[in-house]
């Protein structure tokens, strides 16, 4: 093992504990690759934050033998104009595939997709409360739905969230009927 850029790494990720092998070897101008040598066999390895849990619905076609069983919420953006888009959050039972809340707005703020299920909340249920029937709400793995303020708010009203596995299209629309 080299001791001079031993060295030399030591001091670099004193001097910057956050580093990984890849931004040391960029600081040092060195090949990435012995400087992961380095750090391996030295333990002085920056360790991966851990992943949080989340339920994992599995990447089959939503199937749901009566409404309000179990609902599916997605975001997307549309386009208004030359320069400007908006986002369109939506709610729909995957039994009957109909819509029971959306909201538009020009951010796709946790706030956006926190209105569209409160709107289908009160369409369905007439007001907004804690649900008193096991309904389960399904989303993909995006930045507004796995957040802290939308997460707190499906728990708020005693729903249960699941996400669909990452990278599987067309899972979370299917219903029962033909």
């Amino acid at each position: 093992m080299n001791t001079d850029l031993t060295a030399r790494v030591k001091l670099t990720l004193e001097r910057f504990p956050s580093y990984g092998y890849r931004r040391l070897a960029c600081v040092l101008g060195e090949n990435r690759k012995p400087i992961q040598r380095i750090l391996q066999l030295k333990g002085w390895q920056v360790r991966k934050r851990p992943q949080g849990f989340r339920p994992r619905a599995r990447s089959l076609p939503s199937v749901t033998s009566r409404p309000d069983e179990r609902w599916a919420t997605d975001i997307t953006h549309v386009w208004c104009g030359k320069d400007r888009r908006a986002s369109l959050a939506v709610i729909i039972d995957c039994c009957t595939r109909e819509i029971l809340g959306w909201r538009l707005s020009d951010n796709g703020s946790s706030k956006t997709a926190e209105a569209a299920l409160e709107e289908a909340l009160i369409y369905r249920l007439g007001a907004l409360g804690h649900v008193q029937q096991p309904l389960a709400l399904r989303s993909d793995n995006g930045l507004v739905f796995s957040s802290h303020h939308y997460t707190g708010t499906v728990k708020a009203y005693g729903l249960t969230q699941e996400f669909t596995t990452p990278y599987r299209t067309g899972s979370w629309s299917a219903s029962s009927g033909p």
